[in-house]
């Protein structure tokens, strides 16, 4: 009888250790997130974590790896470095957590001399957590400057708007890029000695959605559409924005695409933000060569819109809409 009713006991603790969820959901970057960017790497570089959305890139194909408690980011890779033959590594950090106490870790690797660079968010808003404002006054301009404060000699501010950050309102030697730059600046930083730094401006898409409801961000009206009479239905619009709200669609020349002709993954230029890839198997689509369409690529970017016209540039077959990022 004892052993009968251990013997369920410990039946019953393995059932419920092993018991497993009939549907599981892996927590992803909310749609028109900046880390869809931000968090990429070249080719033979990885990242580091730490605490932040930007967390998630763990389990993304992303090659970022540990993590550590907030003000502590990047901090590891001071004790690793002078045991590997590892030149690099890169480290993520957000605007929240810089302010809070991501400025000690910066601090700390400029001290070591360990070859790093910190790729800071300035998204807007502590979205982890809601969307709050930063606790205090803090801007990209600031960011550079106490950057450079700190010792930090190559830095760059990108930015979908360069422009809008003259040299004499940031820090000196301060380098502008556009953020479809990214992997480039990435490519140069990874080369320097001791620590560089990246500050990535791009306001979190949640947040433009409160401030565009409550009336105090413009909106621009404007959305990228996917084209029915150009999309094949290969999903690499999904694939190239790691965006969970883009998805191809069921149309008559993605049914009729041979697989072969639909890769898994497609590397498409950032430059070219719209999709004119049309099969001349249909009269539709050898009609549709002759106007403008519009469809999502590399990264979501909305149409130029017409001069008569307050809405995008789109044909009348559009059916599906991505998020404006």
């Amino acid at each position: 009888m004892l052993r009968a009713k251990t013997d369920w006991f410990n039946g019953r603790e393995a059932s419920q250790v092993q018991a497993v969820a009939p549907i599981t959901r892996t927590p992803y970057f909310c749609s028109g997130c900046p880390h869809n960017t931000s968090t990429r790497v070249p080719e033979g570089s990885r990242a580091f974590a730490g605490i932040g959305c930007h967390f998630m890139a763990l389990w993304m194909d992303r090659s970022t790896e540990t993590y550590t408690h907030m003000g502590g980011e990047g901090v590891p890779w001071v004790g690793v470095a002078p045991f590997t033959k590892e030149e690099h590594v890169f480290a993520n950090l957000g605007d929240g957590t810089y302010f809070h106490s991501g400025s000690l870790a910066i601090r700390q690797a400029v001290a070591s001399g360990a070859n790093i660079t910190y790729k800071i968010l300035y998204n807007d808003a502590t979205a982890m957590t809601g969307g709050q404002h930063v606790d205090g006054e803090l801007s990209p301009q600031q960011i550079t400057f106490q950057l450079h404060s700190e010792g930090i000699r190559e830095i760059y501010l990108v930015s979908e708007n360069p422009g809008a950050y003259p040299a004499n309102e940031i820090a000196p030697g301060v380098k502008t890029a556009h953020r479809d730059e990214l992997d480039a600046v990435q490519k140069t930083l990874r080369k320097v000695k001791g620590a560089s730094a990246i500050v990535f401006v791009q306001t979190c898409a949640a947040e433009k959605r409160r401030r565009r409801k409550r009336g105090t961000m413009e909106d621009p009206a404007r959305r990228v559409l996917i084209n029915p009479a150009v999309c094949e239905g290969c999903g690499d619009c999904s694939v190239q924005s790691n965006c969970i709200s883009v998805e191809p669609l069921e149309t008559e020349m993605a049914a009729s695409a041979p697989s072969t002709s639909r890769p898994a993954t497609r590397t498409i230029p950032a430059s070219r933000a719209f999709a004119r890839r049309l099969s001349p198997s249909t009269a539709a689509s050898r009609a549709a060569a002759r106007r403008p369409l519009w469809g999502t690529s590399a990264i979501c970017r909305s149409p130029p819109r017409s001069r008569r016209s307050s809405g995008p540039i789109i044909s009348r077959s559009a059916a599906s809409a991505a998020p404006a990022c």
